[in-house]
């Protein structure tokens, strides 16, 4: 890592004839690494620069010590590259196989070593690289966090070492340890979060599938995405559940300080749960904890943590509709007849706080290191069905942000239970001949339009006073999805009615722009 060869000072001093050529940047990242799993491939791309005298025929030619890992196409021609200039290999990147036999958390070293036309070395750069990882770290806007092996929020327990917690404008972490707790009874207790004994975190969920980052969602930019499941063999009554997860990252406004959490909890049963409870929880970690406030704000289903003395506001926030709320702050100590978490969190615990109120927290002692957990119940899910449960994580420097971005993540899930639920596919008979999403949108826009229409139509985009804001003429209905873009960027806040005109048919929708 410290370079090769010897330092001949003289020869250094002298000679201005040779070239070097060093690695100037990553374009393939460390986060596209971490994620690549057994079976993926990796298209390793870079920019290079020439730091010396110019150079002929210059080739570049990748080497790793794993042998986890197949380099398929380990050597590339990069030509001639004159003194200082810069280039990539974009188009013609190394490809690297990740084999299926890769361990978790795998570490590779890599090293290019660069070469003239006369095979002479002129050049070389090495660096390090972990594959295969069981957490993902999230950098969306202001917001950094870790999504872990078992779906945990902040870090990859019990290791601290591993993850970014949760940041905000780079601040110090504001969460010790969050994830979600499912029950049906104080012997049916399945969660990822802290364990019965000190220290120590639960077992109870098993992942199926690791988490992993997505970008190609429609509604939002970043998505992490995992399965876990009840382990069945580790001393406790099984719950017998699957838990499909997903959590929604905006790197804008004004979605950019909240993210979503999506839960699929799945009855993998015979029989019918009957009291069955969700919660998401979170051990706040705040600027001075001698000032910690832990409280609720009901008409948003928003449980919320702050500092009396300033500071940023953090808050689960339920979005899930038609259920019943609960709300149990901790006082960790276990001041004021609070559930201690000093020695551990047991599944009796737990089911407590998932079936209890206890409203305020950090009042009681000058040491207020204080908890959250939000839940729904009591609800009754038969064999095969499925109960879905959605949280907004919120973080804010004043509370009148964290409410008004408590109604947009209410819109936000809105979106996107819509989405997965009553999207129309465009090879099915629609009920309705045309589809908006994002609704409402900020900088972008996609018509869905049904598959039974057919001719010449067109599309525009109406302000209330009946002025056209953006108008389009796609023609024949060929392609039945029609994306937004720089026609419509410009446009101020505000409703909009966006018209389908056709041969027979005339249809509109409410569209509102941020």
């Amino acid at each position: 890592m410290l370079g090769h060869g010897r330092l001949n000072l003289y020869r250094a001093l002298t000679e201005t004839h040779w070239p070097y050529i060093r690695i100037a940047t990553h374009l393939t990242g460390e986060e596209d690494f971490s994620a690549a799993r057994p079976g993926d491939i990796i298209l390793l791309q870079m920019e290079f620069q020439n730091l010396l005298a110019s150079a002929q025929g210059v080739t570049a030619v990748l080497t790793t010590n794993s042998d986890m890992l197949d380099i398929t196409t380990d050597s590339i021609s990069l030509g001639d590259i004159d003194s200082m200039q810069v280039i990539d290999n974009i188009d013609k990147p190394f490809i690297i196989s990740v084999l299926p036999e890769i361990q978790i958390n795998h570490e590779a070293y890599f090293t290019v070593t660069f070469y003239d036309e006369a095979q002479q070395r002129i050049g070389r750069h090495s660096f390090r690289r972990f594959l295969n990882l069981d957490y993902v770290n999230v950098y969306a806007g202001p917001i950094t966090t870790t999504v872990s092996r078992r779906g945990a929020i902040g870090f990859n327990y019990p290791d601290y070492s591993q993850g970014r917690g949760l940041t905000f404008h780079n601040g110090y972490t504001v969460l010790k340890s969050g994830g979600i707790l499912v029950a049906n009874s104080a012997f049916q207790v399945v969660d990822n979060v802290y364990g019965l004994s000190p220290g120590s975190f639960s077992e109870t969920l098993e992942p199926e599938e690791l988490p992993m980052l997505h970008t190609d969602h429609p509604l939002a930019p970043i998505r992490v995405s995992g399965k876990l499941r009840d382990q069945a063999n580790n001393g406790h009554f099984p719950l017998n559940v699957g838990i499909d997860y997903n959590a929604f990252f905006w790197d804008n406004m004004p979605a950019e300080d909240f993210f979503i959490l999506q839960y699929h909890i799945v009855n993998q049963s015979d029989v019918v749960y009957q009291d069955m409870y969700a919660g998401f929880f979170a051990d706040w970690v705040l600027r001075n904890n001698k000032l910690h406030r832990a409280t609720f704000y009901a008409p948003l289903g928003l449980a919320y943590a702050y500092s009396y003395g300033g500071g940023h506001y953090t808050g689960i926030q339920l979005l899930s509709e038609g259920h019943g709320m609960r709300h149990y702050a901790f006082d960790n100590q276990g001041a004021g007849g609070s559930i201690s978490l000093l020695d551990g969190f047991s599944d009796f615990q737990k089911y407590y706080a998932l079936t209890s109120n206890r409203l305020h927290a950090g009042y009681y002692q000058g040491d207020n290191d204080i908890s959250s957990l939000l839940s729904s119940g009591p609800h009754q899910l038969f064999p095969g069905d499925t109960l879905v449960l959605g949280f907004a994580i919120h973080l804010a420097d004043q509370f009148d942000d964290m409410i008004e971005n408590s109604f947009k993540a209410g819109v936000y899930y809105r979106e996107l239970s819509d989405y997965e639920t009553s999207l129309p596919s465009v090879d099915a008979v629609c009920p309705e001949p045309l589809y908006a999403y994002p609704n409402p949108f900020r900088s972008r826009l996609t018509v869905r339009i049904c598959k039974e229409l057919s001719g010449p139509y067109s599309l525009s985009l109406v302000d209330l006073h009946g002025r056209v804001a953006w108008r389009a003429s796609p023609g024949e209905i060929s392609n039945r999805e029609v994306f937004l873009g720089e026609g419509i960027e410009g446009l101020l806040p505000g409703i909009y009615v966006l018209h389908l005109h056709g041969p027979g048919f005339n249809a509109a929708m409410r569209i509102i722009k941020w």
